[in-house]
């Protein structure tokens, strides 16, 4: 594996960075920013970077947590004295307006941040991972997002695997289909690209637009889309059951002439794979797990052991029984969506009017975005210097723990700041490594798995 020659210290390294942080997250940015937003307009206890503090690290569980207990934190941690009623007053649209604002400034900071952690000349420039999440809100947060059966939000996110950089995240109404998101950003495809992403945002013409770019894809085939395979002039339809009759499970075959939809939409390439027994089960008890939680009606049809791919990579670069594998991938957001949750808690919160809510949730996505840079900093740093690899959840979980007292080594002390990164680092490079399962490639391992295309 390549990477980019630097005589940068690590220390040196993390000065570069915090000083691009503080660009966004400094006192005076901050101040210059909500004013900006009409959230401060005259001098008062509350500041813009304790308002920031209080809706990202300051507020952990905060969605749970009464405006009391949040005001004991604000004058414990930034010694920030406020009524519970004067805290809630600050919950209005342009305290929302101003933390939206603050969170892009630093979308677009991190893009300039990230380091390539892929060699230097492989076939995929950039691997875009495209999915989203959502959840249910109480009835009192009425107006803001819609769902289906009531309000409901949905955030989508898709991130850079190769360099770990967030590339576009967007809240919306959970009612909102995946596959027109997956349309808007199109135009944003480049050459060399590779493209995985949810079924529910299949579409052939993206598809096809995709590879007009010069870009790749893999992709899941709904189940409900005709399969054909071209024999002289005519055309033979294959069913699942027909792939179940010559394939074994774990095995792979490649269908060639093949065409989809009705409109026999011609297909570079084809692949079905079988799932193995084990596979099998898991997605077995994945489905009755599910159809426990949200009931039969709620829940897609049982899951058939017939995967069938769709791609236009090249074979020359990528055989058919790497395919499966590599589609895997898609599978590192599900760790991203896992942290939101489990580690972040962005989908619990207590009733509460929708301002702040909001302010919840993007001081939620500020922390996130912070934490998941920091990560994968150090994830490419710890190859680098190591050949390690990084558990991304583990990292993370331990970033969460020292993200107040960088916020405020950030306010305070540049060299505090490094010094909190530089232990963090000593800390994760023992404890973050991922745990190493024999039977099941990691993500980097695929990504090394590649051939290597030459440089013209």
């Amino acid at each position: 594996m390549v990477f980019l020659k630097t005589s940068l210290s690590l220390q040196e390294e993390w000065h570069c960075f915090l000083d691009g942080l503080r660009s966004v997250l400094s006192c005076e940015e901050l101040e210059h920013m909500a004013r900006d937003h009409q959230f401060i307009q005259r001098k008062g206890k509350l500041r813009a970077h304790d308002f920031v503090a209080l809706c990202t690290f300051l507020q952990e569980g905060g969605g749970q947590k009464s405006l009391v207990q949040l005001c004991s934190a604000l004058a414990l941690k930034q010694n920030t004295s406020l009524s519970a009623e004067g805290l809630n007053q600050r919950f209005h649209e342009k305290a929302v307006s101003f933390l939206k604002a603050v969170f892009e400034k630093l979308l677009i900071h991190q893009t300039q941040e990230a380091r390539r952690l892929c060699p230097r000349h492989s076939l995929f420039l950039r691997i875009r991972i495209l999915d989203s999440t959502s959840f249910q809100l109480p009835p009192e947060i009425q107006g803001i997002y819609e769902g289906c059966t009531g309000p409901g939000v949905k955030i989508q996110l898709e991130y850079e695997w190769l360099e770990g950089k967030v590339l576009h995240v967007d809240v919306e109404d959970a009612r909102h289909h995946d596959a027109a998101y997956g349309a808007s950003l199109l135009s944003t495809i480049q050459e060399g690209d590779l493209c995985l992403k949810d079924l529910g945002y299949f579409s052939l013409e993206g598809l096809q637009a995709i590879h007009d770019a010069g870009a790749f894809y893999i992709s899941r085939l709904k189940h409900n889309v005709g399969i054909y395979q071209k024999e002289g002039d005519r055309f033979r339809k294959w069913e699942p059951e027909d792939f179940l009759a010559v394939l074994q499970p774990g095995e792979t075959m490649e269908l060639e002439h093949a065409y989809v939809s009705g409109k026999k939409v011609h297909q570079p390439r084809l692949i079905v794979y079988r799932l193995t027994e084990e596979q099998e089960r898991q997605k077995e008890g994945q489905w009755k797990q599910k159809a426990k939680q949200k009931g039969a009606a709620y829940v897609t049809r049982r899951p058939h052991p017939i995967y069938v791919y769709i791609t236009n990579i090249p074979a020359i670069y990528t055989s058919l029984h790497e395919i499966h594998t590599l589609y895997s991938l898609r599978w590192q957001i599900e760790v991203v969506f896992k942290t939101w949750k489990s580690l972040f808690h962005i989908h619990r919160f207590k009733p509460m009017k929708g301002a702040r809510f909001q302010c919840h949730l993007y001081g939620t996505l500020i922390a996130l975005l912070i934490s998941s840079t920091v990560m994968f900093k150090m994830r490419e740093w710890l190859y680098r210097k190591q050949k390690k690899e990084l558990s991304e959840y583990k990292a993370m979980s331990m970033i969460k723990e020292f993200g107040m007292d960088l916020f405020q080594a950030l306010w305070c002390s540049e060299a505090l700041a490094v010094q909190l990164l530089l232990k963090l680092c000593d800390i994760i490079a023992q404890h973050g490594k991922k745990s190493r399962r024999y039977t099941k490639k990691s993500a980097l391992d695929i990504i090394e798995s590649l051939v290597i295309m030459p440089v013209s």
